[in-house]
């Protein structure tokens, strides 16, 4: 199986189907809309976890393979809650830019660019958040994030005005390599 992304942001097996079988049309013209593409959608207004260069590529019709998921982060309270975003291995610039790998989108608290960090370090199997450039503290459990701090399973971590919970599937016991 060879997930690819298309050019309007839907994952697809590649092998099973030559082009985006989410972006084929009915009869009448009408785009199908009562597909949800599995992995979801990851169009740049929802909020997912993509790849600047993932986005880019797809955005030229380029095979983009797909990014392992170590974890997620689900927002318990704010905006969005109920949402999930993916992290992926290293590290995952969280914001509302279009070029973040973390999106927050409805949280006009969360700064544009890199407001905070979550990084996986597949070597040590350990996740981290810290500070990026925003100007609100980010908090952990309650807490002031003022360096690098390692996070574990339902930390809750506050950006702006959401909280979320901290999700991991990656670690002792499990891990892509």
């Amino acid at each position: 199986m060879k997930m690819v992304l298309c050019f309007k942001n839907h994952y697809y097996d590649s092998d099973a189907t030559p082009e985006c079988p989410f972006c084929k049309s009915n009869d009448d013209g009408k785009t199908v809309a009562q597909i949800k593409p599995s992995p979801p959608s990851v169009s740049g207004d929802d909020g997912l976890t993509v790849s600047v260069f993932r986005r880019q590529a797809a955005e030229k019709g380029e095979a983009v393979t797909v990014e392992p998921v170590t974890a997620w982060l689900v927002c318990i309270s704010g905006a969005n809650k109920g949402q999930e975003y993916r992290i992926c291995d290293g590290n995952n610039y969280i914001g509302r830019g279009e070029n973040m790998d973390i999106r927050i989108l409805g949280d006009e608290t969360v700064s544009r660019e890199n407001h905070a960090i979550v990084t996986y370090d597949s070597r040590g199997r350990l996740y981290y958040l810290a500070n990026g450039t925003g100007r609100s503290i980010i908090r952990l459990n309650g807490d002031p994030v003022l360096a690098p701090t390692q996070i574990k399973a339902r930390d809750r971590i506050e950006i702006g005005e959401s909280i979320f919970m901290f999700v991991p599937f990656c670690g002792e016991d499990f891990n892509w390599e």
